[in-house]
Formats: C-alpha cells, sequence, structure tokens
C-alpha cells in the first residue's frame, strides 16, 4: 500500500485511510508512516454490525435466531408452503411476499427476517396450521410460541434503529457524524421496566460493545492520558455538529482545546500565527473558556 502511495506520489495528499475491522488492515495502515491518522477510522456501518453480532450471542438469541431460520429454510424449500403462504397473503389482503432469510455477511439481514416473519405471522400460523399445505410433524418441529413471537417483536423494535443508521452510513449521497448518532443510539438502549430479560440483556451488551469499539467514553479516559479520536474532530469541524450537542460541558473543551493545539502546531500555518494564537487564547495565554469563544463568535458575527 505504501508503494502505491509512493508510486502514484500520493505521500503527502492522503491524510487517513478508511477500512472494514480486519486486524490485517488495521495494521497496515497503522504501520505506514505517509498517514497522519491511524487509528479510530474503521468503517462505521461494520463496526455497528460487529457491535449488533456481539450482542445477539446470547444463548435464548441464539436459539431463536435458529429457530426463525430454520422456519424461513421451509418456506424456500418447500413450493407447497410458499404456495399457501402466497394464497394466504391474499385471503388476507396482505402484500404477496417470500420470507427473507438470513446471512451472517450480510448486514441487517437479520432485522430483515424477522421484520417479514412479524408482517406475515397470522398467514405463516395458517399455513403451518393447515394440514393440506403443511404435516403435522413438520408443524409440530418448526412451531413458533407466543413467547418467541413477543421476543421476536421486541428484537424487531430495537434492531430498527440500528437499521436505519446502517443505511444511512452506506449511502453514498448523505454523511453524518457517528458521534452524534453512536449518543442517539444509547438513547435507544435506555433499558425499561417493561424490558424483557433479553431485551435487557441485548442493549447493555450492545451499548457496551459500541462504546468500546468506537471508544467514545472521554471522561474516564481522556483526563487520564487517552486522546481525542479523530471521529470526534471530524464532528466538531462539521458544521452541522459543531454545538457538540451530544456532548457534555467538560467533553466540549476538551476535544475544543484538543483541535486547538494541532491548529496552532500545525505546519505550514493556517493563518498568521500570532492571530491565531491570540484568538484562540486569552489575555494571559490560556486557552479561552467554551463561554468565551462563544461571545467572540456571537461579535464577529454581529460584525459580518
Amino acid at each position: 500500500m505504501g508503494g502505491i502511495l509512493e508510486n502514484w506520489a500520493l505521500n503527502e495528499k492522503v491524510m487517513a485511510i478508511v477500512t472494514d475491522n480486519a486486524n490485517n488492515a488495521v495494521k497496515a495502515v497503522q504501520s505506514m508512516c505517509q498517514v497522519n491518522e491511524k487509528t479510530n477510522l474503521t468503517c462505521a456501518a461494520h463496526t455497528l454490525q460487529l457491535s449488533v453480532k456481539s450482542s445477539i450471542s446470547t444463548e435464548y438469541i441464539k436459539k431463536l435466531i435458529e429457530k426463525t431460520s430454520k422456519l424461513v429454510s421451509h418456506f424456500k424449500h418447500s413450493n407447497v408452503a410458499k404456495y399457501g403462504l402466497g394464497e394466504k397473503q391474499k385471503q388476507m389482503d396482505l402484500p404477496v411476499q417470500t420470507l427473507l432469510q438470513s446471512c451472517n455477511t450480510r448486514w441487517d439481514s437479520l432485522y430483515l427476517m424477522l421484520q417479514r416473519l412479524i408482517n406475515n405471522r397470522s398467514p405463516i400460523i395458517q399455513v403451518m396450521a393447515d394440514r393440506n399445505l403443511t404435516t403435522s410433524v413438520i408443524a409440530e418441529k418448526l412451531e413458533i410460541i407466543e413467547q418467541d413471537w413477543k421476543s421476536i417483536e421486541e428484537l424487531v423494535k430495537i434492531l430498527r434503529p440500528i437499521h436505519a443508521l446502517t443505511k444511512i452510513l452506506s449511502s453514498e449521497t448523505a454523511s453524518t457524524s457517528m458521534v452524534g448518532m453512536q449518543k442517539i443510539l444509547e438513547q435507544h438502549m435506555i433499558e425499561s421496566e417493561d424490558d424483557s430479560l433479553t431485551i435487557k440483556s441485548f442493549k447493555e451488551a450492545f451499548s457496551n460493545d459500541l462504546r468500546k469499539r468506537f471508544d467514545l467514553t472521554l471522561i474516564s479516559t481522556l483526563q487520564n492520558g487517552g486522546q481525542v479520536s479523530t471521529r470526534q474532530i471530524a464532528s466538531l469541524l462539521d458544521p452541522r455538529y459543531k454545538d457538540q450537542e451530544h456532548e457534555n460541558f467538560a467533553d466540549k473543551i476538551f476535544i475544543r482545546n484538543h483541535l486547538k493545539k494541532i491548529l496552532l502546531e500545525s505546519e505550514p500555518p493556517i493563518r498568521n500565527a500570532n492571530e491565531a494564537s491570540s484568538s484562540m487564547t486569552n489575555s494571559d495565554g490560556e486557552f479561552r473558556t467554551e463561554l468565551e469563544l462563544e461571545e467572540t463568535i456571537h461579535t464577529d458575527s454581529h460584525q459580518i
């Protein structure tokens, strides 16, 4: 990879490289001296899916997924069951849809499979109960009890915002801040009294795994020698997220001061060093507080 940059004379032009989460790809970028940003630049959508995969590893959820996958496979391989499902859907004025199978390597396929099952629960049950379409042995083998259907509904509900975020992150035309979106997802993962043990377990596992993978726990790490991530700097530079509403006050100051130091130390300077230093620091040479910066911005905007 380094040789390619040299051959195309891109050594000083490539600031960062985004990879998936494969160890060989991450280590390859970290070993390149031509790249400035070497950490925290894995694909956000891929990282999100890894957190989902880690969170569904509980015994009950794995058995539930296995059970639903077998049911979908039956309708995929049995022409009689497939035809019967279509007829039942027509009788109920539902869209004629085939069931979807999940795939470990396809993002959001678990959500799409479970959602399609929920949407077609009634015709599926009728097909399984019709002895002209399904034998009693197969019906008993593939039966999904009421508690399982309830768990499927809960999983669909909790996976829906993750699916929406994955679509946003995968879009070629839309862009967003993973920092802000991570905070939004955390709000969806707050436990409620109505949550079952399965859902509580999923929420806790997903939140912990996501926080760990994106390394966005600031207060507990930054003030003890940690580093501000590239994602946090990018969010601050993005006009849509520059107010950092998703961060608490102490973290805002820490991130902004870190960015100011980068700007002051950059070569060549973005503007006159004295001018930059005077605008970013107060009369004592210390970095301004957020309140002082906001007052300065407010004054400058009125002058403009």
